[in-house]
């Protein structure tokens, strides 16, 4: 496997894309997704999957396959990406992977923790917990269950509090401890080429910006008017915008008012985005315009 595993990440509307199409018709490239919210069905537009131009003129892999109300997570993504990785380095292609989820890429090229399974008993049990008790009541829980984690976590990191508490209900054993005795490698560090897409952050968000209005014009409302007849009781996966026009069309709000909160949205995740991988992920090359 004498070739590299491509890995393009940035905010969203960074560019990621187009500078991923250019480099898989360079490097013989299949592009695979590494976007969390781009993996499901029905919403293409509004989670700014590729367009069946983009599909004609490379390969792309992993967007729009997964079922709109099933439960997906990094473990799941990466039982997808790796056997498919090795293929293709395999036929003599280069893997590409473009995408701003950062967890999904820092697990396959850093390694990933498996954790058992959390059975739905203990999951109920502890979202019983998390309403009768305030973020730092949930903290102090922790601490005595597993105190790494306790220390790395801060108090409103409500999530991951959460899901530490999970892990030790359902195994009697702490999720930092799960972490390094489960830890998985899947490819030597060396094969992979890192680079991160960093135009200049207005740019960026006025790219965020006209997307939104462009995903309108290109039919976000007809997919969501889709989902909400055809699922009405599902848990909807947390895509930017859909919250949004969900209320627009519940009469909760004007497309107006959906429109400005769904692009401050998409600025503020792009703005984190971009600070995570800038901390978290160890690159290779930054461009800064595309």
């Amino acid at each position: 496997m004498n070739k590299k595993i491509l890995v393009i990440c940035g905010a969203t509307a960074s560019g990621k894309s187009a500078y991923a199409i250019e480099q898989a018709l360079k490097r013989n490239g299949i592009i695979l997704n590494a976007d969390s919210m781009q993996i499901y069905k029905y919403i293409p537009i509004l989670t700014a999957q590729p367009s069946k131009k983009d599909l004609s003129i490379v390969p792309h892999e992993l967007y729009g396959g997964v079922e709109i109300d099933a439960e997906f997570s990094v473990g799941k993504w990466l039982s997808l990406v790796v056997p498919r990785i090795k293929e293709i380095l395999t036929i003599g292609k280069t893997p590409i992977l473009v995408g701003g989820t950062g967890l999904y890429l820092k697990s396959l090229i850093e390694g990933f923790a498996v954790i058992p399974q959390i059975s739905s008993e203990t999951k109920e049990y502890i979202a019983d917990i998390r309403a009768k008790h305030t973020n730092s009541e949930l903290h102090a829980m922790l601490e005595t269950r597993d105190i790494t984690l306790y220390n790395r976590l801060k108090t409103n990191d409500t999530k991951r509090i959460l899901r530490g508490l999970e892990v030790y209900h359902e195994t009697k054993k702490p999720l930092s401890e799960w972490q390094i005795s489960n830890h998985t490698s899947f490819f030597n560090r060396s094969l992979f080429s890192i680079t991160l897409i960093n135009p200049e952050r207005q740019v960026i968000y006025n790219n965020c910006n006209r997307r939104f209005i462009k995903m309108l014009e290109n039919g976000a409302i007809e997919e969501v008017k889709f989902i909400m007849e055809n699922y009405p009781d599902i848990r909807y996966p947390e895509a930017i915008g859909l919250k949004e026009i969900i209320s627009y069309l519940k009469n909760e709000c004007t497309l107006k008012e959906a429109t400005v909160k769904a692009q401050q949205l998409t600025r503020n995740y792009a703005k984190r985005q971009l600070t995570w991988l800038k901390h978290q992920m160890k690159y290779d090359t930054m461009i800064e315009s595309t």
